[in-house]
């Protein structure tokens, strides 16, 4: 959304700009637009807070003494079934997209996406003090630290999949360390026995799996609190000061539209 503001606040100078910077121009709407992209970073700053915030208040826990309820575990992927990518890669998780990508009259390049999901296995997490089950069906998984970068999204592979067409995949491998918040519950084996598991909760509740340590998760979230959070305050002064100056000027140009009385 802050993106989009920009675009919006571009588009819109650059026809003021080719129409002679014309006095009837409604130019009010530069102080608002910005304003509204103000308010949009400094919302997102308060989700970066209250997810920082969910961190803190979620107890971490070692893998053998995770405790039923919400928690926090950090550890190693361990593969507990042979799962293979659609590049022929081994793993615990990975997500695809199939793209198409064409050159219309006018030389742009489009996308078309031809197919995408998720495939994922029940693996282990384990760390110094054993491993817990966990089952990746419904997480949210974070690929933002993936290798390979396009405008839209990062990825760890990329691959000609046939004549104007892109494989793109993400994937958790086996042995990578991974910072997981999630349910911990009781399920049992069919042998009877019971083992503690690691997956979707209630509605409301997070699971959520990322590529990279806790105290790296931390810092990124509190970088992305404050960017987010000055360039809020930043847009907000800008566009009360871009108000007072445009108002005088909105309103000359809103009385030069209405028909003159004699």
């Amino acid at each position: 959304l802050g993106m989009l503001g920009f675009l919006v606040i571009g588009f819109i100078f650059l026809v003021d700009f080719r129409s002679g910077l014309k006095p009837g121009f409604p130019r009010i709407i530069y102080p608002i637009i910005c304003t509204i992209q103000g308010l949009v970073f400094l919302y997102s700053s308060l989700v970066y807070w209250r997810f920082s915030r969910l961190m803190s208040d979620t107890p971490t826990s070692k893998a053998r003494s995770a405790a039923v309820g919400l928690v926090e575990v950090c550890g190693k992927a361990i593969a507990t079934q042979e799962l293979c990518s659609a590049s022929g890669k081994k793993c615990v998780l990975y997500t695809f997209e199939i793209v198409e990508e064409k050159t219309d009259h006018k030389g742009r390049k489009r996308e078309r996406i031809i197919n995408s999901g998720t495939l994922s296995a029940s693996f282990l997490l384990e760390d110094d003090t054993g491993a817990i089950l966990v089952n990746p069906d419904q997480a949210q998984v974070d690929f933002s630290n993936a290798t390979r970068s396009n405008h839209k999204q990062s990825w760890d592979i990329v691959l000609p999949y046939g004549p104007d067409m892109e494989l793109r995949e993400n994937l958790i491998f086996p042995g990578e360390i991974l910072y997981i918040i999630g349910r911990v519950d009781k399920e049992f084996k069919p042998d009877g026995t019971q083992h503690r598991v690691i997956h979707k909760g209630h509605t409301k509740e997070p699971f959520l799996i990322f590529r990279e340590r806790e105290t790296q998760v931390q810092k990124r979230i509190e970088r992305s609190f404050w960017k987010c959070f000055a360039l809020g305050i930043i847009l907000v002064i800008i566009g009360i000061c871009l108000f007072n100056v445009f108002h005088d000027m909105s309103l000359l140009s809103l009385s030069a539209l209405l028909p003159q009385s004699f």
